[in-house]
């Protein structure tokens, strides 16, 4: 059973991966546009898929998904947490971190 500690280190660790602005990380290096100045001016896939295409809209989403998934893999592998509510948190942060990069001065995707 993990400790408490371990528990706050998975959420930390949860909101910085989640925290990884995808969208526009694929904007700046595949087209060399910041997608915050276009479309709706969200990071996320959504407005990906309108202003730079298909191809990275989708690899924007996926890239999204994974990161969440990857943090809560990462606390049962690395911690074993394996607490419903515990896992259920741990998504909670990579949710928040994505909506409230740390990043990007703390705007990110919308959640969805």
């Amino acid at each position: 059973m993990p400790n408490p500690l371990q528990f706050i280190l998975s959420l930390l660790i949860s909101y910085l991966l989640g925290s990884i602005p995808f969208g526009y990380l694929l904007g700046k290096v595949i087209k060399g546009i910041d997608i915050r100045e276009h479309g709706s001016k969200n990071i996320g896939a959504t407005n990906n898929i309108r202003v730079l295409g298909k191809p990275i809209g989708i690899t924007t989403l996926l890239l999204d998904i994974g990161k969440g998934w990857l943090a809560i893999k990462l606390s049962q592998w690395v911690f074993g947490i394996n607490l419903d509510w515990q896992l259920i948190l741990i998504g909670l942060a990579a949710v928040c971190g994505h909506m409230f990069t740390i990043f990007l001065k703390f705007k990110g995707g919308k959640g969805v």
